[in-house]
């Protein structure tokens, strides 16, 4: 044990008596840099489709000059061709509904004829009414149910006849 500390002693003392001095040296760096990246062209441009879908027929080489208008590819997007189909269908029922024949206008012209005929049905038995309540032969209380069917029916023949101008416009007026 008595070695190792002469030993140490002996190496400080030897190193601290060495005073070398130490300079810069100034000299190009001459290290390389590994690093990813790529390189793009001046005037160079990213292709974007405005909708989602698998690139096919992809008919254009790097460095290629392009023109407005011209066809690069093709995306296949089953899901935008099925929605087309579903809405030009849904459109073709609309169209149908809107038609002088459509089965929603014939079902508002019966409903329209029925409302109607109670109308002139309420309003007949009203009058009555009123006749055998002027004679004292029904009470006054039968006589106001009479003048109340009467106008629940004429409210209910004008929302139907206002109905369809909301929603067909004319075409309901023009058939009759």
């Amino acid at each position: 044990m008595k070695k190792v500390f002469i030993i140490s002693i002996a190496l400080f003392v030897a190193s601290c008596s060495n005073n070398k001095e130490v300079k810069p040296l100034v000299q190009d760096i001459k290290e390389l840099v590994f690093a990813s990246g790529q390189l793009e062209w001046d005037g160079s441009y990213n292709l974007t489709a405005l909708t989602d879908g698998v690139l096919k027929n992809a008919d254009f080489e790097i460095g290629n000059l392009v023109k407005k208008g011209d066809s690069l590819a093709t995306i296949d997007n089953q899901t935008n061709a099925i929605n087309t189909q579903t809405s030009q269908q849904q459109l073709a029922i609309s169209n149908e509904n809107l038609n002088s024949n459509s089965p929603a206008l014939q079902q508002l012209q019966q409903n329209i004829l029925f409302a109607e005929s109670k109308y002139q049905q309420d309003k007949t038995q009203e009058e009555r009414y009123k006749r055998l309540y002027e004679s004292q032969s029904v009470s006054k209380v039968e006589y106001e149910n009479a003048q109340l069917n009467a106008k629940n029916s004429l409210a209910n023949y004008t929302a139907l006849k206002n109905r369809p101008t909301l929603f067909f416009g004319n075409k309901l007026n023009n058939n009759k």
